[in-house]
């Protein structure tokens, strides 16, 4: 019972370090390479993201104030503003 089980933690154990082993061989870059580029991709993501955000804004807002001004509208599913 007890002897299967240390062959089974044995096992484990010899497992993760031949896995980390591979990783440490297999990995394209180093850690910190690794972190640097993952956080510039996250800040180009950020800023397209902010962006489109901000030019979404700007036609929300230029359609809002169209509609404003000229009245009772009706809005279709797009936007698009139909009057009658």
């Amino acid at each position: 019972m007890f002897g299967s089980l240390i062959k089974l933690a044995g096992g484990l154990i010899i497992g993760a370090a031949v896995g980390v082993a591979a990783a440490a061989i297999l990995a394209p870059k180093r850690g910190e390479e690794m972190q640097n580029d993952i956080k510039a991709y996250l800040d180009e993501v950020r800023n397209a993201g902010a962006v489109a955000e901000a030019q979404r804004r700007a036609e929300l807002q230029s359609k809002f104030r169209a509609a404003k001004q000229s009245g009772p509208a009706e809005l279709d599913i797009n936007l698009n503003i139909n009057r009658d």
